[in-house]
């Protein structure tokens, strides 16, 4: 099912793939993206920054989500439920 904010997600996904392919890693954070010129769109949930974190080899790019609480990047989030749905809405790069 089609999901703006998803879709969102999976442009962000992208991005931070090609800096990937670029610099031959995943980013630090995302403020190392901004370092190359690259600005990622706010959450729309949180009006803040999207959450990154970094794992080994592996990184999760996320949004909080409709319920406004950070599951550290568990994707719960259930487009179905609306904005009832628990969980953040996640990407993983790897």
């Amino acid at each position: 099912m089609y999901h703006p904010d998803k879709q969102k997600s999976l442009n962000n996904h992208l991005v931070v793939l090609l800096t990937k392919r670029q610099k031959g890693t995943l980013p630090p954070n995302l403020s190392a993206l901004s370092e190359i010129g690259v600005t990622l769109p706010t959450d729309p949930f949180s009006k803040h920054a999207l959450k990154y974190r970094l794992s080994g080899n592996s990184a999760t790019l996320y949004s909080i989500g409709p319920d406004l609480i950070s599951n550290g990047g568990k994707p719960e989030y259930d487009p179905t439920n609306g904005t009832i749905s628990p969980g953040d809405i996640t990407v993983s790069v790897r």
